[in-house]
């Protein structure tokens, strides 16, 4: 189901993502240059699937969103600004 955007501040919370994601990467590129490459294939894998998150957000796949939240560890989940993330488990039904 795709829809416009669902609330006012609903792109400012993308883009507030969009920043916490290449923060994140950023993390990744800092543990990948101190050799710590446990690490830094972790912070891949969450800038992957946070990236696939925000993908399905612009695209108005809620419930996809949803799914994919669910998966991730709470602390990749904290990257995900507290309003939108209440919104994706409130559009999709997943509370």
């Amino acid at each position: 189901m795709k829809t416009n955007a669902p609330y006012n501040t609903f792109k400012t919370d993308l883009n507030r993502f969009l920043i916490a994601i290449v923060d994140w990467q950023k993390q990744g590129q800092d543990a990948a240059d101190k050799a710590d490459v446990d690490t830094a294939n972790r912070y891949d894998e969450d800038v992957k699937d946070l990236t696939d998150i925000f993908n399905a957000l612009q695209s108005g796949h809620y419930r996809a969103a949803c799914e994919l939240v669910w998966q991730l560890d709470t602390i990749v989940k904290d990257q995900i600004p507290k309003r939108l993330y209440n919104y994706i488990a409130t559009a999709a039904g997943c509370r």
